[in-house]
């Protein structure tokens, strides 16, 4: 392990010690008694900006609280960082404060997405403002997902429970009014063929990474087909200028809402199993085939699927026939014979 990995933990092992200090000074950390009367109405989630990393993980959290506004009241509680806290993963160098940029950009807009899910929003000035909404509302434990060095992710186990026993699953939607204005920016019509294209090109976690060269190739067969093409780039690429023929949607980046609306207009979308394409995607009705699953089988199958055998190319049970995940790279070759089955299924003439 590298050094500049040691000191990190070791820097987050102290943070995180020092905040359940601080968070058990304000609220009663105890368990419920056994003949205590239990809130049935209400759920707080309490999210804190200082032990939180912003970003598109947090979908699942949105989806497991959507749930859970099916039976109780959610209210989410947005806790202020802590003063002067270091950034302990700081991924966006080209701008003065990235946590702030990937709440505004990727939380905030995120709670809004799912249909009828309207959980209580509160802002509070202040940690202290936030422990006084707390008190005495039955909260037994700190609800939030990024409290420690190992991420407490939701596991989609949860949701194939659900989902089996009410055939149901709450999922992602754009709004109508951006999505209105999505079809006026690219000129929209009934008769595109769109198909979108989701770039991963992150310094962080670099094995996740597009093909770049694989995706172009398959992008200039697309067009050439008359299918119309739409690229979507990693945020770190958008302050690179791309000199090719490709239009590159970079309004997606900024803004979930344009993202969505754009996966939802196209005829198939495209990507890797990392970042906001699999977060977005897998939660949607949108056409998908998102490559790369393999590495999912690396790091966490049985935790998040529950598979053991790592023969098994597993699928969400609430996906659709269009919807698919492939666990290979994403070689030109493996692109092209995925994307010709799902033409050939779709009744399209498959790309030569």
């Amino acid at each position: 392990m590298k050094s500049i990995d040691i000191y990190r933990i070791i820097k987050k092992t102290i943070y995180n010690f020092l905040f359940r200090l601080e968070f058990k000074s304000y609220i009663n950390y105890k368990k419920e008694p056994k003949n205590s009367i239990i809130d049935k109405k209400n759920y707080f989630f309490v999210l804190d900006l200082s032990s939180f990393t912003p970003n598109f993980d947090f979908t699942k959290n949105i989806i497991f609280l959507a749930i859970k506004s099916l039976y109780k009241k959610v209210h989410i509680i947005i806790m202020p960082e802590l003063d002067n806290v270091n950034n302990l993963l700081v991924k966006e160098k080209k701008i003065n404060d990235p946590n702030y940029f990937r709440r505004i950009n990727i939380v905030y807009p995120l709670i809004n997405m799912i249909p009828n899910f309207k959980p209580n929003i509160y802002f509070p000035s202040t940690r202290e403002e936030a422990y006084d909404l707390l008190k005495n509302k039955n909260v037994t434990k700190l609800t939030n997902p990024f409290k420690s060095i190992e991420r407490n992710f939701i596991r989609e186990s949860i949701f194939f429970r659900f989902y089996k026993k009410k055939n149901f699953l709450p999922k992602y939607e754009p709004n109508l009014t951006t999505l209105d204005l999505v079809k006026k920016k690219i000129k929209y019509k009934e008769s595109d063929k769109i198909v979108s294209i989701s770039l991963r090109n992150s310094s962080y976690n670099k094995e996740n990474n597009s093909n770049k060269e694989s995706w172009k190739k398959i992008a200039k067969l697309l067009k050439k087909e008359g299918f119309k093409i739409i690229i979507i780039r990693e945020f770190e690429d958008f302050f690179e200028n791309e000199n090719d023929e490709f239009i590159y949607y970079d309004h997606a980046i900024f803004d979930p809402q344009i993202r969505l609306s754009i996966y939802k207009l196209s005829f198939l979308n495209l990507g890797v199993c990392n970042g906001p394409f699999n977060s977005f995607i897998f939660y949607s009705n949108c056409s998908f085939l998102c490559f790369k699953g393999d590495l999912i089988k690396k790091e966490d199958y049985l935790r998040r699927y529950g598979q053991k055998d790592l023969n098994i190319d597993y699928q969400l049970p609430f996906f659709s026939k269009n919807q698919k995940i492939l666990y290979v790279e994403d070689s030109f070759e493996n692109i092209l014979k995925e994307v010709n089955i799902f033409l050939k299924d779709n009744e399209f003439s498959e790309l030569s």
